[in-house]
């Protein structure tokens, strides 16, 4: 029984493909590190806003130390206004002394006046000595008196004077005194507000700093979990690049053996055939034992000849190989190419050989170079050089049916790639055993070549 070299070609092919739990490791480490970008990302836009709210509060507190430094200097200053103050008081109080003591001399001199006047006597002619009813107030009046006449009026005068300034002077003094004091209170009161609100705005800062050295110490265990992720990734893929080398290496060698081994079992195949057919024709030529060759005289007319045009029988043609039966599920199949049918699927006689053999496909006849589809879906199992079909693809498009494109220029795919229905696989060319540019088509169905007319 032939061997399905195409089923074959395929295990080889699927073989060779990535374990599934591997690829899905791959997806997992592939998606946490877009994870940790985007944590990245939000970290560092969190922390530039920290930094931000730290310039400002930095700006607050140069502000801040600005106006303690202006209220700090005023300070000064209201000490200093404070302290000329207190000399100035100082100086009032001496002078409010010094004039306290004139004002103990007036009052003396006056009060010797006063006695004077007692002693030498009264005036007669006051009206109010006259009317006095008490004679122990009379000196009193007479006092009264003097002290309102010319007597004693520049005494008075000087006293009243002396005691308004002395009273001028301590109230100058003292209201002097009490405002500077007030500006001294208020410029500290405003300094101590400052303070407040630099220690408030300093323990904002160290906030603003603890979460900002959070966020870093989050980061950069972010960034060392993203390296050892990479270098994961990293080792992964080029152990995944190394096996599916190593897998492809092996699919094609066992695609190359078998391929020799097709082509070498269909050339022992058409050896027997053509060595079956000589033995017939040398029996067919050779008379049976005891038999002389016929003379002229002895040959039939024309009209019994054998059909052959050279009088023999003509060669029999060889029993065709039976198709596999068809099946649910057969693909969708379309033209590979643009072009006209130049050789169908059939026995003929081959255009190199001479020799009459199944033609396992159809010719299209197509340009050089004009390019070649995929008839259906499927999976590229083979991509190479093979025997008389020279370069070649085939496409396994599942439950048992591949397609054969042959005699390529060039090829547009690769081993194990995944093809739909009118992508370019390759270009019409006139590779192997081939007398032009045209593409060779072929169908098989378990390795098995059937006509694909019906199909198309």
């Amino acid at each position: 029984m032939r061997r399905p070299l195409l089923a074959a070609l395929a295990l080889l092919t699927l073989s060779g493909m990535m374990p599934a739990s591997a690829q899905e490791t791959l997806e997992d480490a592939r998606a946490r590190r877009e994870t940790i970008a985007e944590e990245a990302a939000d970290n560092a836009s969190r922390i530039d806003s920290l930094e931000a709210e730290d310039a400002e509060i930095v700006a607050a507190l140069e502000e801040i130390d600005t106006w303690i430094a202006i209220q700090e200097a005023r300070l000064d200053r209201a000490r200093q206004e404070l302290a000329a103050t207190v000399e100035v008081e100082a100086e009032a109080w001496a002078r409010a002394d010094a004039l306290a003591a004139r004002i103990g001399e007036l009052q003396l001199e006056l009060a010797a006046q006063l006695v004077d006047g007692y002693v030498q006597g009264f005036r007669n002619d006051d009206g109010l000595l006259l009317d006095t009813e008490d004679l122990n107030s009379v000196p009193l009046l007479r006092f009264v008196i003097d002290e309102t006449s010319g007597a004693t009026a520049a005494t008075t005068d000087l006293l009243r004077l002396a005691q308004d300034q002395q009273a001028d002077a301590i109230a100058e003094a003292e209201q002097a005194r009490r405002e500077a004091e007030d500006l001294r209170d208020e410029i500290e009161g405003r300094i101590a507000d400052l303070e407040a609100s630099r220690v408030v705005q300093e323990q904002l800062r160290a906030e603003v700093a603890q979460r900002i050295a959070a966020l870093e110490d989050e980061a950069a265990i972010l960034a060392d979990e993203d390296t050892q992720i990479t270098e994961f990734i990293r080792a992964e893929e080029e152990r995944i690049r190394r096996e599916a080398e190593e897998a492809q290496r092996r699919a094609e060698e066992e695609a190359q053996r078998l391929a020799e081994e097709e082509a070498q079992r269909l050339a022992e195949e058409e050896a027997q055939r053509q060595a079956e057919e000589e033995a017939q024709r040398q029996a067919e030529e050779t008379p049976p034992d005891g038999d002389s060759p016929p003379d002229a005289e002895a040959q039939p007319d024309a009209e019994a000849q054998p059909d052959g045009e050279d009088g023999t029988e003509p060669e029999p043609e060889p029993e065709p190989e039976p198709e596999p039966q068809p099946r649910d599920g057969v693909p969708s199949f379309a033209r590979p190419v643009d072009g006209a049918i130049s050789s169908p699927y059939g026995y003929r006689t081959h255009p190199i050989y001479g020799t009459v053999r199944l033609h396992t496909g159809i010719d299209f006849n197509s340009p050089f170079g004009a390019p070649i589809r995929a008839s259906a879906n499927g999976t590229v199992i083979f991509v190479g050089s093979f025997s008389g079909y020279g370069n070649t693809v085939i496409v396994e498009h599942g439950n048992g049916y591949s397609t054969l494109y042959a005699h390529m220029s060039g090829y547009d795919t690769r081993t194990g790639a995944s093809v739909s229905q009118g992508e370019t696989v390759g270009f019409v060319g006139s590779t192997g055993l081939s007398t032009g540019p045209h593409l060779h088509f072929e169908i098989r169905l378990d390795g098995v070549a059937i006509d694909p007319a019906p199909l198309l």
